[in-house]
């Protein structure tokens, strides 16, 4: 059942083709790499119950792991402390505190990782400020854009406003 094609219908293409840029062995050797080992947990041989040597291993298989963002509320805690001695030698008291970090901006609950990511995503990867909103709130953050709009521009004017000014 061949048919016989004449030579003019017959065409001959021949073209090269780029090479994968990315394999997958450069991919995953690129991350991070944790190891989890899968041991017996009773190491007796079942039958005349002698302890097992371990004679090898193998890698079974690679699998990526994401670990998804996530919130944590840090309270900063001040401790104070008076000493008795001079106390009881002069009317007033001694009294110490304990040094405080200060806040990334006075008055914010906003840590510096969390303006951080939040310019990243909104001058980096030109996310909106209500796609932003939404995303916070799905991780169980309620922060309006009005917020996120000062975090960006205090943030400016009090970190990178003096810098600008030097290079002027």
């Amino acid at each position: 059942m061949t048919e016989n094609v004449p030579d003019a219908a017959v065409q001959t293409i021949t073209y090269k083709r780029q090479a994968h840029k990315r394999k997958r062995a450069d991919l995953l050797a690129a991350l991070p790499a944790e190891e989890v080992h899968h041991e017996l947990g009773d190491k007796h041989c079942p039958d005349c119950h002698h302890e097992l040597i371990e004679i090898g291993k193998q890698s079974v298989r690679q699998e990526l792991l994401f670990i998804p963002a996530q919130l944590k509320r840090l309270d900063h805690i001040q401790h104070a402390y008076k000493c008795k001695y001079c106390s009881q030698r002069n009317y007033s008291d001694k009294i110490i505190k304990a040094a405080v970090p200060k806040a990334p901006l006075n008055h914010g609950l906003g840590s510096a990782s969390l303006i951080a990511h939040s310019l990243y995503q909104k001058y980096e990867m030109k996310l909106p400020d209500y796609r932003q909103e939404s995303d916070w709130k799905k991780m169980g953050l309620e922060v309006s854009r009005q917020m996120l709009n000062y975090w960006g521009l205090k943030s400016s004017e009090y970190y990178f406003k003096p810098m600008f000014e030097l290079l002027k």
